[in-house]
């Protein structure tokens, strides 16, 4: 029969803690993946290496437990690039978010300038239209 553990209050938040902040990273990408036309592997593999990381911690603490010290380092070790893949996905989520952004904000720019050289030139025709009309 498996060993009854019992949790401080600290090691119950931090669980709690790195629960919510997984599936605030899940949904962020599935969200993100969802909204795109053509989803990107990094995004979608930042959500599946999410869930995974989320273990390993897990796995790792049961190893040495049990005495299998190589394989709970190699748990730990492959946490390096498990983090940097996320952290990756999360930039290119976000930064995919910001150039769509600033290429509406060029858009609404480029036409605000067309909008004021159009006005211009219309007052300028206007202009030499009272003025011709004035000279005769």
């Amino acid at each position: 029969m498996a060993k009854r553990r019992t949790y401080s209050k600290w090691a119950l938040a931090a669980i709690v803690g790195g629960v919510a902040l997984t599936a605030i990273e899940i949904y962020g990408a599935v969200s993100y993946l969802v909204s795109q036309s053509q989803p990107h592997y990094l995004v979608a593999g930042g959500a599946v290496v999410t869930m995974v990381a989320a273990i390993l911690p897990v796995l790792a603490g049961r190893c040495w437990g049990s005495g299998r010290y190589i394989l709970a380092v190699l748990l730990w070790a492959a946490m390096a690039p498990a983090l940097s893949v996320i952290v990756c996905a999360a930039v290119e989520r976000t930064g995919g978010a910001n150039d769509t952004a600033e290429r509406g904000r060029q858009a609404v720019a480029q036409k605000l300038a067309l909008a004021r050289e159009a006005e211009k030139e219309a007052k300028s025709v206007a202009d030499s239209d009272e003025a011709a009309a004035k000279a005769e």
